[in-house]
């Protein structure tokens, strides 16, 4: 690919898109690779069409984590954990996956920091903690 670019524009090393781009926004700097938004676009899809399912279970149909799919077996314990720990994996991609689309709006991509549009979970306080 770059002896490609090189044959057809010697000055692609120093060329700066930017001066001579159309776009009204830019890409942000991120570590967020394209396959980590896939995965989370991904995920919504999956979610957004079957709201009504356990997150385990798209989590489980989607193979996003071996090591949490619940095999033949499993002894009840187990499989608490596994839907458990496989539900978090889900809910962690489902929040990065609204925050992406949310920001995306805005003309930030690719951000999935926490947008104030996103219903955050609110956890009840520690019933052992409480004096």
């Amino acid at each position: 690919f770059d002896d490609l670019l090189r044959q057809h524009h010697p000055e692609y090393k120093r060329f700066d898109r930017w001066k001579h781009s159309s776009a009204t926004g830019r890409l942000r700097s991120s570590k967020l690779t394209s396959v980590s938004l896939n995965l989370y676009v991904s995920v919504y899809e999956r979610w957004n069409t079957n709201q009504d399912a356990a997150l385990y279970d798209i989590g489980e149909q989607m193979s996003l984590n071996p090591r949490y799919t619940v095999k033949h077996g499993d002894f009840a314990g187990e499989i608490r954990d596994k839907h458990l720990q496989m539900s978090l994996i889900v809910s962690e991609y489902l929040g990065k996956a609204k925050n992406l689309i949310a920001h995306a709006s805005e003309g930030r991509f690719p951000c999935t920091e926490d947008h104030e549009w996103i219903d955050r979970a609110k956890r009840s306080p520690n019933w052992r903690h409480i004096e």
